[in-house]
């Protein structure tokens, strides 16, 4: 038999010998996982230690970032959300997949985690077509952790070293945009996510699947009022049926950016004397996983098997880039519940090196630790649905970006209203009349949303940044304790009875007990605001930012999240569909 049919058959064969030997048991699975390296591979760096291999810091460490890069092999590597290339290499970025398919129907899933900023939806559907046919794979929910510490995967930091004097030869065509994206090691990339997609469905084997849920809040800041945090840390456990674990898939809900502001002597507890020059030139420059990282070596090394993660509600703002935490591990006395109000300055940790490593680890420990208890599901169907939805395009920032040809990786377009490719451009766009850039007039984006099943487990994910009052009910005391959920900014927000969604919360829809909220999920469109509450953040007259709502200062506005997404229609188009899919899942479940 030859390597090629061995791959097409041994699953397959796997499979039957199991059902001819037992039959299906109801809470019984396939399934397989696998786990690949995606770190942009370094050819030349600073051997401090002389050592002859890279090493990446050291994580108790506040500014340890690791011996500095000289050269990456693909060539320059931008960082996702930083402040230009890469200098530092901190952590290792991975690509998780869990492939779980229902004997008794032949549905087959995979559940993809990438150690990414983000992956447009082109991106996607291009990494979709990689993996082989002999995988089988019938429907893949790739996610990314978001970690903005991550390669540059959407385009935008190739113009951080555009001098301001040249902005205006891109605008009228005098010169090209670059983009951030190192298109080698991108392809390389997806290789090894389809690579990693391939191998978990060759290695399927019967599994039971538990599933938990506790509440994680632990060095998350809520950034924007109201203040609700979809708290929920969601946990789903697959194990062969010798109880030896295959995957762990934990969803939890912060934004992983605490290293931005390494050393910021604004925010660091530490004596500003005390930070290095190689940190302060280090600013968002080193590649990192953040604390989704910590979370997974955690569970590797205590539980097994491969971990994947995906982020919540992280919306509205759910991050971690000015908070204080501490280390329960060193101070038990003060434990991760602790109200961080009555714990001593001289025990917290800045959003340094060592936060991730502290953060992700207590999460990990809080999803080991809701397992516990949990048992084997009595039913373990698989199942999913999906809807392909347009998303119209309002963003002029996106709309330029892509005009200049520097989105993302694979090159996509903009659709009419019916859905139809519409590839006609313009000259100009509002804030800059006079351009030489091809603007697209496609009046939406295409994109999708998804409900995949797996038991009790319900995975409801959305290309897009959700806010958190969007995930879960307000709570009873909103309109009469107003100043618990607006300290600072009601007046400049929809509040009280005017604070109505279109929908109700997804977690309310949900169809199964332990809905997992899965952000970014094959695409980012930005923030998924509700529409009664979105508000332009300022006017600025100054081209090319004279576009009405870019924000220069998130900190200072209250509406900042408006200046990053797609437009004001998210709330209607994304959660309007995951609502018809929710309600197609009742109609599936009831004539069930």
């Amino acid at each position: 038999m030859s390597l090629v049919l061995a791959f097409v058959a041994a699953p397959r064969l796997a499979h039957a010998e199991w059902l001819s030997a037992g039959g299906v048991k109801a809470g019984v699975v396939m399934a397989g996982a696998a786990e690949f390296d995606i770190t942009p591979r370094i050819k030349s760096f600073v051997d401090r230690n002389g050592n002859g291999r890279h090493d990446m810091g050291d994580p108790t460490q506040p500014f340890d970032l690791g011996e500095p890069v000289l050269e990456f092999e693909d060539g320059p590597i931008y960082v996702g959300n930083g402040s230009g290339l890469a200098t530092h290499v901190h952590g290792p970025l991975k690509v998780g997949a869990l492939v779980v398919e229902d004997p008794r129907t032949g549905v087959r899933i995979a559940l993809v985690s990438t150690d990414l900023y983000m992956v447009l939806q082109a991106d996607t559907d291009a990494i979709r077509k990689l993996v082989g046919a002999t995988a089988d794979i019938d429907f893949i929910l790739l996610g990314s952790t978001h970690t903005h510490m991550g390669p540059d995967t959407i385009g935008l930091m190739g113009l951080s070293d555009v001098k301001p004097v040249d902005f205006p030869k891109i605008l009228w065509g005098e010169m090209e945009a670059k983009s951030g994206v190192n298109h080698v090691w991108f392809d390389w990339m997806m290789r090894q996510t389809a690579r990693a997609i391939e191998q978990a469905a060759f290695t399927m084997m019967p599994a039971t699947v538990r599933v938990s849920r506790t509440k994680f809040s632990f060095g998350m800041t809520d950034e924007r009022e109201p203040h609700i945090i979809d708290d929920d840390l969601m946990t789903l456990a697959v194990d062969a049926l010798d109880g030896k674990p295959i995957a762990t898939v934990v969803q939890g809900t912060c934004h992983p950016e605490s290293i931005l502001l390494n050393g910021d002597p604004r925010y660091t507890l530490l004596e500003p004397a005390s930070v290095p020059e190689e940190a302060k030139k280090a600013w968002g420059h080193i590649i990192t996983p953040g604390f989704p990282g910590w979370v997974r070596k955690t569970i590797r090394d205590r539980r097994g098997g491969t971990p994947l993660y995906f982020s919540g509600a992280l919306g509205g703002m759910i991050t971690n880039i000015t908070s204080k935490i501490w280390d329960p591990e060193q101070h038990p006395e003060y434990p991760t519940t602790a109200d961080p109000k009555t714990v001593p300055d001289s025990v917290k940790v800045s959003p340094d090196m060592r936060f991730e490593v502290i953060q992700g680890r207590e999460m990990a420990k809080a999803a080991l630790a809701s397992l516990e208890n949990a048992k084997p599901a009595s039913t373990a169907d698989v199942s999913f649905d999906r809807e392909t939805i347009l998303v119209p395009l309002e963003n002029p920032l996106f709309r330029l970006t892509g005009g200049l040809g520097i989105m993302g990786h694979t090159p996509s377009m903009l659709y009419d209203d019916e859905g139809k490719p519409d590839p006609r451009t313009k000259r100009g766009l509002k804030g800059m009349v006079f351009t030489g850039v091809e603007i697209p007039k496609g009046a939406n984006m295409k994109t999708e949303v998804s409900v995949v099943n797996i038991g009790p487990a319900q995975f409801l994910a959305m290309p897009g940044e959700l806010f958190g009052e969007l995930s879960v009910a307000l709570p009873d005391d909103f309109v009469t304790n107003e100043e618990r959920y607006f300290p600072k900014d009601r007046k400049k927000h929809a509040h009280g009875e005017a604070l109505r969604f279109q929908f109700p919360p997804l977690k309310k829809q949900a169809t199964r007990p332990y809905p997992f909220i899965v952000c970014l999920a094959g695409n980012d469109l930005g923030y998924i605001i509700p529409e009664v509450d979105f508000k332009p953040p300022h006017e600025i007259p100054v081209p090319p930012l004279a576009f009405w709502w870019i924000s220069l200062d998130a900190s200072a506005s209250a509406h900042y999240e408006e200046s990053m997404t797609a437009g004001s229609k998210l709330e209607e188009r994304i959660i309007g569909g995951l609502t018809r899919l929710l309600n197609r899942q009742r109609h599936y479940d009831s004539a069930d």
